[in-house]
């Protein structure tokens, strides 16, 4: 028997131990599942970031990558979709040759100064403001004319369209123009694979929409050439539209027309000192020229009115500081253009975020307040409760237990003096009961106190009549016990009356006490009923319009959050996938550009800083380049001088 017992606890105890063991795996693997899932979930978020980008080809290319990558990711949201609109934009400019705007007021020669940098007549020029649409000159391999619409579609033209699409003074073209943002004209151009030129409507025009056509395109371009004309040159006007471009936008300035320059009455050389001195440092070069004269040289090839028209000069200017460092400008440009659209990015969503924290402190607030309302509520239903009686409770004496009606109680004043008058009115009831209780213990002890003299008296009398010699009545009194018996059954009888009387005045008392009662008790009953509807009242109109308006107050400030949820996800991409993506790009811009690699920094801030590095040295560069030209130059003109001689 001792032995199966044992047999059977050894059985319990190893089927606990596998039951422990197979909890424990279970618990196990479900703590691995449980976080599988989350990490699913997690990837689910970083929908975007599901591969690496490999970046390749120019530097340009790369940064044009991260750009529409980013554009991707960001445009999922409402509230950015300009900012995603603006990177494509800058995506797409970004692969483009150098962007060089041509700009200035009205009949300063910009079609004839382009088709004298081409070589080529291919824009129409007139004395009336000709050049109506952006026009942007590309290079192709053919002719080609395609016209971009302001409703985003795009379509093409024959190129005998041109001047019909582009000329202010063709009516034929009037109603397409007012649909059209901007035209593409693509040349077989050799000048055309460097550089991309952007002809702009005159600033100063008639038509208003000239010049706010030509100001959409002044962000764009990389690099801006400004052409004045000799007779208006350094005006104020000029002044203020040349020094709104932006620092990096700095103008080469063309005096236009100085063929049109009587040299018996002006030095062309100190007109052209002077304007450049009225200039100051708004522009980066200024140069005197007769893009008509040049154009007219070459035609005829006349090397003489060629010669005349200075072109050359500008075509040294042209070639240092724009087809020489086409590359280093085109980087500065983009890599300044980029850092602003991040930044403008990042104060959008900082801003959201802002808002974000401020809703979600609304939220938080109207909560606490409507469960501090609530609470309230609580405790005016238990104000109410105190203030509600049971059948035969005394309402005069339960007054003086409760507490001071709160300010929010309508006539609270009124009511709360009501109170401390019935409190006073139970207090001196309640001194009157106790009185008349007191007295009524005392007339019962003297009740009780003349029922046992009574009592003693009868007894006295009984033995007396039986104390006589044949157990009667004695015949003679010789002790006097008679006659004492009878003087305490007066005394008795005395007291009884004098007993009777205060009885009839208790109860007197007790009556008077009762009425007074019961008027105080139906009065105060009726201020109680008062009370609670007061009570009632409060919660109702008052209590619960707070807790309605409140209640819509935070579902509203609750429905605003709800609606700005998506600036979390937006500042995870900021902070992770683009700041990531663009640290990687700038890395490879240094890498082809041959730049030192600087000290590696985290986040939207570290890449901003990396990109004002690179932008420093490309900078550098650019004056390097500059001045080994300059250096060249003299070396050139030393050596030409040595073989004259």
């Amino acid at each position: 028997m001792k032995i199966i017992i044992v047999l059977i606890f050894i059985a319990v105890v190893v089927l606990i131990f596998i039951k422990n063991i197979i909890s424990h795996t279970s618990h196990s693997k479900r703590k691995i599942d449980t976080n599988k899932v989350k990490t699913d979930k997690k990837q689910d978020v970083r929908k975007f970031k599901n591969d690496i980008l490999v970046f390749e080809g120019s530097p340009n290319k790369a940064i044009c990558d991260v750009m529409v990558r980013t554009s991707k990711e960001i445009q999922k949201f409402n509230e950015l979709k300009s900012n995603a609109k603006t990177m494509d934009a800058l995506a797409r400019d970004s692969e483009l040759p150098l962007l060089v705007a041509i700009m200035g007021e009205c009949k300063t020669g910009k079609s004839t100064f382009i088709n004298t940098i081409l070589g080529e007549d291919c824009l129409k020029c007139d004395v009336t403001a000709a050049t109506a649409v952006v026009t942007m000159l590309k290079y192709g391999e053919e002719k080609a004319l395609v016209v971009h619409f302001k409703d985003g579609s795009s379509e093409g033209y024959p190129l005998e369209k041109l001047e019909e699409l582009s000329a202010e003074g063709d009516p034929e073209g009037k109603k397409i123009r007012s649909k059209i943002s901007y035209l593409e004209m693509y040349l077989p151009n050799p000048v055309l694979r460097e550089i991309t030129i952007v002809d702009t409507p005159g600033l100063n025009a008639d038509e208003s929409h000239h010049t706010i056509a030509t100001k959409e395109f002044m962000n764009r371009a990389d690099k801006v050439l400004w052409l004045l004309s000799y007779a208006k040159a350094g005006s104020s006007t000029e002044m203020a539209e040349i020094g709104g471009l932006d620092d990096n936008l700095k103008p080469i300035c063309i005096v236009n027309r100085i063929d049109e320059i009587d040299p018996e009455e002006d030095d062309i050389d100190e007109m052209l000192d002077d304007i450049e001195k009225r200039m100051g440092n708004v522009i980066s070069h200024l140069v005197g020229i007769s893009a008509l004269e040049a154009r007219e040289g070459r035609k005829n090839n006349d090397a003489e009115r060629f010669k005349e028209s200075r072109w050359e000069q500008f075509q040294k200017v042209f070639n240092d500081e724009i087809l020489c460092q086409c590359e280093n400008i085109k980087m500065k440009s983009v890599l300044i253009k980029l850092k602003d659209c991040i930044q403008k990015l990042n104060l959008t969503i900082i801003a959201k975020e802002k808002e974000y924290k401020e809703a979600s402190r609304l939220v938080n607030d109207a909560s606490k307040t409507l469960a501090a309302v609530k609470q309230k509520k609580m405790y005016y239903n238990k104000l109410l409760n105190d203030w509600s009686p049971k059948l035969g409770e005394e309402c005069i004496y339960l007054t003086v237990t409760l507490s001071e009606l709160p300010e929010e109680i309508k006539n609270y004043e009124q009511l709360n003096s009501q109170k401390k008058k019935i409190e006073g009115i139970g207090i001196v009831l309640r001194k009157d009961i106790d009185r008349l209780v007191d007295d009524g213990k005392l007339y019962r002890r003297q009740m009780d106190y003349h029922n046992n003299e009574i009592e003693k008296l009868k007894g006295d009398i009984e033995r007396y009549n039986k104390s006589g010699i044949f157990g009667g009545k004695p015949i003679f009194d010789f002790d006097g016990n008679n006659k004492k018996n009878e003087n305490r059954r007066a005394d008795v009888n005395s007291k009884a009356e004098e007993l009777d009387l205060q009885n009839e005045q208790f109860r007197s008392r007790k009556t008077e006490l009762i009425a007074r009662f019961s008027r105080d008790e139906h009065e105060t009953q009726v201020f109680w009923a008062n009370v609670r509807n007061q009570i009632t009242s409060t919660i109702s109109d008052n209590i619960e319009s707070m807790i309605n308006n409140i209640d819509w107050n935070r579902i509203d400030s609750k429905s605003g959050l709800d609606g700005l949820k998506w600036v979390l996800e937006a500042r995870n991409i900021m902070d992770n996938n683009v700041a990531i993506d663009l640290y990687k790009a700038l890395e490879y811009i240094q890498e082809s550009l041959g730049l030192e690699q600087t000290n590696k920094t985290v986040g939207i801030d570290g890449a901003m800083k990396k990109i004002e590095e690179i932008i420093i040295k490309i900078s550098g560069n650019i004056i390097k380049n500059n001045v080994d030209n300059i250096i060249q130059e003299d070396n050139d003109l030393e050596f030409s001088k040595g073989k004259l001689a």
